[in-house]
């Protein structure tokens, strides 16, 4: 037995899975392989799955934040934490649907297309970029689900409202959008771009 051997052999079993070859290949495989390399129906099937999750879970967390923001009485009604979950779930499965792909596209320029091991630099730089994409998807879903939640009107009427409020302009569904950008850039660069910098 080499001394590589006898050190693995002293680790803990979490420390034997990060750092054994035979153990951990399926997490390394993923965290090596840059986005391109994932096929863009898979991960954006990936991106759906885990927004509806996120979602499900932390619904009553973002409508306590969103009221304590806007100085609306707390009430821990099932109706009111969950008001606004329809366009939540749409926002945040349609938000990391696109992530997923939206970094492997801005991978493919940083690499030219050519299938090979990025920087950590280069990881971190195509998840916010692919991230801060993603935003422009994410500002009018998350204003409607946050106005809905402020007058609890329907979902099909709340663009409505939004609208004639900034005037009748469309583009009033855009309010926040470099916002909703940077924040959805940062996010994604945590878990697309520097988490796998770290692991690898």
């Amino acid at each position: 037995m080499g001394k590589g051997d006898d050190a693995l052999q002293r680790l803990s079993p979490v420390e034997k899975y990060f750092r054994s070859p035979s153990s951990y290949s399926p997490l390394l495989a993923a965290a090596n392989a840059p986005p391109l390399h994932c096929p863009a129906a898979n991960s954006t099937k990936l991106g759906v799955v885990a927004g509806l999750v996120e979602v499900a879970l932390l619904q009553p967390m973002l409508y306590c934040k969103n009221a304590t923001q806007q100085g609306i009485p707390l009430e821990f009604k099932p109706s009111l934490l969950y008001r606004g979950f329809g366009v939540s779930c749409t926002n945040m499965m349609v938000l990391t649907g696109l992530q997923f792909p939206l970094t492997a596209a801005v991978t493919q320029l940083i690499t030219g297309g050519v299938k090979r091991e990025m920087s950590a630099g280069e990881k971190i730089a195509a998840a916010l970029g692919g991230g801060a994409l993603s935003g422009v998807a994410c500002a009018p879903m998350e204003l409607t689900m946050v106005q809905q939640q402020k007058f609890g009107i329907r979902l099909l009427a709340t663009p409505g409202k939004i609208i004639a409020a900034q005037g009748g302009s469309p583009l009033g569904m855009f309010r926040g959008l470099l916002m909703s950008c940077g924040r959805e850039g940062v996010f994604t660069c945590g878990y697309l771009g520097i988490g796998p910098a770290m692991i690898t």
